[in-house]
């Protein structure tokens, strides 16, 4: 929207942590900003995923066992030919499943936006408080004009909809960051030549 962003920069004030927001700095029509970049999906397991099946939630387990994928189910019971479906589908490419969602609906997509939005917020604070009793006068957030939450998704099954799905999102206006954005993986057969970016509509 007209915004030129550049001389980004890693946060040195973050102490080298990834995790302290924010992750990089940059410049912003001539003034200082912050830029915390994180991801929609917590990944907590490389062998495991989420399913969303007719309004259920279930957790698939795999390992390896003598050379084949050994599977095993915990949540609400889907039925034995919807658990070999997604059986195979795991088998023929674990990595596109491993740690993420099979399936999203608008619904989910809200959840996981709000609660990620929630989440980096309350770091934030955190972050803000620690830096004034240390830094004083010459914390951060005094020096930076803006701060951006920058949110990415490759999950396979969100990209068509995530134009979608943004538009019909509003997530409650965070303390700590002026804008949020959701920006979707780089697709090589579209028209663009760079990842998909749509800003978060911040309103109670």
């Amino acid at each position: 929207h007209g915004h030129s962003v550049c001389q980004i920069r890693p946060n040195l004030d973050a102490a080298g942590n990834p995790d302290d927001p924010p992750d990089v700095l940059a410049e912003m029509n001539g003034r200082l900003i912050g830029i915390e970049v994180t991801d929609l999906m917590e990944y907590v397991s490389t062998h495991m995923t989420r399913i969303f099946w007719g309004g259920r939630e279930t957790i698939v387990k795999w390992k390896q066992s003598r050379g084949e994928l050994v599977f095993s189910w915990c949540g609400p019971a889907l039925d034995k030919e919807e658990r070999e479906k997604i059986e195979g589908e795991i088998r023929a490419n674990p990595n596109a499943f491993q740690g993420g969602y099979a399936m999203w609906s608008l619904e989910r997509f809200q959840d996981r936006l709000r609660a990620i939005v929630k989440k980096k917020d309350r770091q934030a604070s955190s972050k803000k408080s620690r830096r004034a009793r240390v830094q004083g006068k010459q914390a951060l957030e005094l020096r930076m004009r803006g701060l951006i939450l920058l949110i990415f998704t490759p999950e396979p099954d969100l990209q068509d909809n995530l134009d979608e799905y943004v538009g019909k999102t509003k997530v409650a206006p965070p303390e700590n960051f002026d804008r949020v954005f959701v920006m979707g993986d780089y697709l090589p057969d579209s028209d663009s030549e760079c990842h998909p970016v749509f800003e978060v509509c911040l309103s109670l």
